[in-house]
């Protein structure tokens, strides 16, 4: 738990009971990006092969929640769910079977998908309950941290921080062997187009494995952050031509660069020609417009899959906002597909939505939803103007929205960075509403919080493009950072030695700290 002391256990032992209890169920939490769902997948895959846990269980099942919500208790539960997971030669008759047998291991990810769901007692709660009170049935269940299952009983609590230092070498190796010599030289000349500069030879898969590493081992940022595997991803990704970029860059400018870099593709796909990465935003302000609502609309209802009908409403304020330029321009919801961020509908001509979506990870829904609110926030005549105030003051600390609020911090720090906004009353105003009543009581949470809006500014109090009110608001938050480290470090018990409840409170306290921080390294050099 929280209060005893973290010890690093291999995957292949965490079924070994440390007493005579039997162990049936697990949960790993970890925060995004740390490789939950991937960790699931290879779960499911090396025992496939017959390479984990051989002979313990007779089948498993790995089970994404964000796919079975919205159940309907007038039709069979289980013929739902396998109808969701389309698995082949498989029925709700077969998940019948399977459950009534047990002895099996039952896989659900990513529990913080579904959390409200569960909260308002749907029928996915009902399955998910029977699930966890079957006595002869295994579970894991995978959530980010502030969400918990209240159905699971005595479970072994573990935490996946991410990639260790050996990992992260492994990883970047094989990422680059893993893109085909064609595509590197495609890639190599599409750099060469945009930079109007003649390139020599394309750098050898090792080569730009090695550029990569060392880029990441001189910078304190990046190396702190490569520990999660989706930034180490967006490295690989984002720095194949040129590494050396990515120290300058925020984790909000990274997921800007990504973003970018799937608009670029999708004006070449509709175009056949290469649109710059600086015109790629207001080129396609339509679109993320569309994506930017419905990703806020999403996290509002706790959808990361993501409704037709919730589709269509935010696609018919979008149309009644910018009504289409003729009948031969294509139709608005054909530009928005063609953009390649929702899931399904790759190819489709429909001119309306029409079937359920979700963004590529629930990070790149953040991401919009904050770019979305940055827009609102800094508009008080919009509609969504006073939700949007009152999500940042009054649901600050809903787990939901504990990736957006860095991220919208970021943003609007960035436009202040670009000239868009010279003042920077959208960072005041953010912070002004951050900071007001109501606070929780404790402290940590929103000393926390605080943390991680400021590290998406860079921790930024000396610029000379900062406006001089918000270097000294920068600072004074900093300031109250560092006395939270401070009394962490040097407590000691008034009356001498450090009783065992104000050990298992450090303990809780350094194992938050250790977790939230970990993505703030520019705060950590502070």
């Amino acid at each position: 738990t929280l209060h005893k002391v973290k010890e690093s256990i291999k995957l292949e032992q965490i079924w070994a009971a440390k007493s005579n209890k039997s162990l049936r169920q697990i949960t790993i939490t970890g925060e995004a990006g740390t490789g939950k769902s991937t960790l699931t997948q290879y779960i499911a895959y090396s025992w496939a092969q017959g390479n984990l846990w051989a002979g313990r269980f007779p089948w498993l099942l790995q089970i994404p929640l964000r796919q079975i919500r919205n159940l309907d208790s007038r039709s069979p539960l289980h013929d739902q769910i396998a109808a969701k997971l389309s698995l082949p030669d498989f029925d709700g008759g077969a998940l019948t079977h399977l459950l009534q047998q047990g002895k099996g291991l039952l896989i659900l990810d990513g529990y913080d998908e579904v959390a409200l769901e569960v909260d308002k007692g749907s029928p996915l709660a009902t399955w998910l309950q029977r699930c966890c009170q079957h006595k002869a049935l295994s579970l894991i269940l995978t959530s980010r941290p502030n969400t918990t299952c209240p159905y699971l009983e005595a479970p072994r609590e573990l935490t996946l921080l991410g990639f260790q230092e050996q990992d992260i070498d492994h990883y970047v190796h094989r990422y680059y062997q893993a893109i085909p010599p064609k595509k590197q030289a495609q890639q190599e000349e599409t750099k060469e187009e945009e930079s109007q500069q003649p390139t020599t030879t394309t750098p050898t898969t090792p080569k730009r494995a090695t550029q990569l590493l060392e880029v990441i081992k001189k910078s304190p940022t990046l190396r702190l952050l490569s520990h999660t595997p989706l930034y180490l991803r967006l490295f690989c990704i984002l720095g194949r031509d040129n590494p050396a970029q990515l120290a300058k860059k925020s984790t909000t400018q990274l997921y800007e660069e990504l973003i970018t870099n799937f608009l670029v593709y999708a004006h070449e796909r509709r175009t056949g020609n290469r649109l710059h990465p600086a015109e790629a935003i207001p080129a396609f302000g339509l679109e993320l417009l569309y994506l930017g609502q419905l990703a806020f609309e999403g996290l509002q209802a706790s959808q990361a899959v993501l409704a037709v009908a919730l589709q269509q409403e935010t696609l018919h304020k979008l149309i009644k906002q910018y009504p289409r330029e003729s009948s031969t321009a294509p139709t608005h919801w054909r530009r928005i597909t063609q953009v390649g961020l929702l899931s399904g509908y790759g190819n489709t001509t429909a001119s309306q939505p029409n079937q359920v979506t979700y963004f590529p990870h629930l990070t790149l829904q953040e991401w919009l939803a904050a770019h979305y609110l940055a827009r609102v926030l800094r508009t008080p005549t919009h509609p969504d103007h006073i939700l949007a105030t009152d999500l940042v003051n009054k649901e600050k600390y809903a787990p939901r929205y504990q990736v957006m609020l860095p991220f919208l911090a970021g943003i609007l720090y960035q436009h202040i960075l670009d000239g868009d906004d010279p003042k920077g009353t959208g960072l005041t105003y953010f912070w002004q509403l951050l900071e007001a009543q109501p606070r929780e009581l404790a402290g940590l949470p929103h000393t926390l919080l605080t943390a991680r809006c400021l590290e998406a500014c860079k921790v930024d109090n000396k610029s000379k493009r900062l406006p001089q009110s918000l270097q000294h608001t920068h600072t004074q938050l900093l300031k109250r950072q560092s006395r939270w480290l401070h009394a962490w470090l040097t407590y000691t018990h008034p009356e001498g030695d450090i009783d065992q409840h104000d050990r298992s409170l450090l303990i809780t306290i350094g194992w938050l700290l250790a977790t939230q921080l970990q993505g703030c390294p520019n705060l950590l050099c502070h």
